[in-house]
């Protein structure tokens, strides 16, 4: 089982990269594209500290990010959102990336201004699919919570996270897209741990 290394702090949030990450490294260092995954490295991170920074203006601090080959998990101490908190912290994220594709906009035009624009906007509109536990998928659960419950609004939304889950992998196998199927496998998991402990099993 690949482990998580520390490798700073930022923020007063210790920073970790999943051992999956540090094989993408490897990878990029072969083929001459360090640059551009330093490029991603850096809106990750400020992605999840938009996240980080939202939960903690609600008073819930962030004890940890980890970088993956398919993005960033900030882990939170326990805590409850109301709706419009959650919606707030989970947009954030996106919030950030739609910032900073915004001032590429004013820096000269050149290919590595061009990826940064194109890496932020993707990600920040990737992010804002409704698939459970994606930043989307919250926004959802927050929406569902005030009909149904956050009970109720957590297990349909883990559904609808799941369905999602499918079609990344689908996809991913049809493009031979190791992220795309890796992104499809974690989305399925985390969805079933977010609905685990209400009594739900896949």
């Amino acid at each position: 089982m690949l482990k998580s290394y520390k490798i700073g702090r930022i923020a007063g949030i210790d920073l970790y990269l999943h051992g999956t990450f540090l094989l993408l490294l490897a990878l990029t260092a072969l083929t001459g594209s360090a640059i551009t995954l330093l490029m991603l490295f850096t809106i990750v991170v400020l992605h999840e500290l938009g996240h980080a920074l939202a939960a903690r203006h609600y008073g819930i601090p962030t004890q940890a990010i980890t970088l993956y080959p398919i993005g960033g998990v900030a882990r939170m101490q326990a805590g409850r959102f109301t709706p419009n908190q959650e919606i707030a912290v989970a947009a954030a994220g996106p919030a950030v990336n739609f910032a900073l594709a915004g001032a590429s906009l004013l820096l000269p035009a050149t290919p590595l201004s061009s990826l940064f624009l194109a890496y932020n906007l993707g990600l920040g509109l990737f992010n804002l699919l409704p698939a459970f536990p994606m930043d989307g998928g919250r926004i959802l659960r927050a929406f569902l919570s005030r009909r149904y419950g956050h009970v109720q609004a957590t297990m349909r939304a883990a559904d609808w996270g799941q369905k999602f889950a499918w079609v990344f992998g689908i996809l991913g196998l049809v493009t031979a897209s190791f992220n795309l199927v890796f992104l499809g496998i974690f989305v399925w998991l985390a969805a079933a741990a977010e609905a685990a402990p209400f009594g739900r099993r896949w």
